[in-house]
């Protein structure tokens, strides 16, 4: 199954198992997973790649209002194509009130 947004194909490909899947952007600046677990939505998880000495990524931590979310990370993706930056999603998650979780993946 794709998700299609202009130039970019959020593609859904099982891993490991049949009751896991992934959507996957890979961007310029960031790549965005959004998780499934026995068809439903469980995360999105970003990871930005401009910062290379930090590796800072985001997931969200709450469930509820995910389904909305996901329709406006692919609207932002369709808009800013390779600009969309982790700060853009950032700021979409928060003003959705959608608790997110910030870290360095190399701490």
């Amino acid at each position: 199954m794709k998700i299609e947004c202009n130039l970019f194909v959020f593609t859904i490909c099982p891993l490991y198992t049949m009751f896991t899947s992934h959507a996957i952007a890979v961007l310029e600046k960031c790549n965005i997973t959004i998780d499934y677990e026995n068809g439903k939505l469980e995360k999105i998880f970003c990871k930005d790649l401009t910062d290379r000495y930090n590796e800072p990524c985001i997931y969200t931590k709450t469930k509820r209002g995910l389904d909305k979310a996901v329709v406006e990370v692919i609207r932002i993706v369709s808009e800013k194509k390779q600009e969309t930056t982790i700060r853009d999603l950032q700021d979409l998650f928060d003003s959705m009130n959608i608790r997110t979780h910030y870290y360095c993946a190399m701490d």
